[in-house]
């Protein structure tokens, strides 16, 4: 397929750089920043400061499971598992597995995944 054409005002289109081998993206992917905030409070409970720790990226994505030969058995990985993807970004990353399922149906079974990847971490 064609990449589309847009006129007028240019917006982003598509999953960028996105790839995970065997996978392709059902529709909406969610890339989120996230971290630890803790709140300190003076004595009368007003915030004081912010500390921000633990920061990372999570990572949601539903995409449709690739069987070339009609004989693939899927099962999704397992919590805690490394799964390793290339995100809109563009650069590949190991992901840590926080949840996935498949769901089988009349049509295309899907793999429904959630990763994280704290900054301090490396999943290889």
């Amino acid at each position: 397929m064609a990449a589309p054409t847009q006129l007028g005002t240019a917006y982003k289109i598509g999953y960028g750089s996105l790839s995970y081998s065997g996978y392709v993206p059902v529709d909406t992917v969610t890339s989120e920043a996230i971290a630890e905030i803790d709140a300190i409070t003076d004595h009368d409970g007003a915030t004081v400061s912010k500390l921000i720790s633990n920061p990372g990226k999570r990572f949601s994505a539903d995409f449709y499971i690739l069987d070339p030969d009609g004989t693939l058995k899927p099962t999704p990985p397992a919590v805690g598992a490394t799964v390793t993807l290339t995100p809109p970004e563009g650069t590949a990353t190991g992901y840590r597995c926080e949840s996935a399922s498949i769901k089988f149906g009349r049509k295309f079974a899907v793999l429904s995944v959630t990763l994280i990847a704290e900054t301090s971490m490396s999943y290889t």
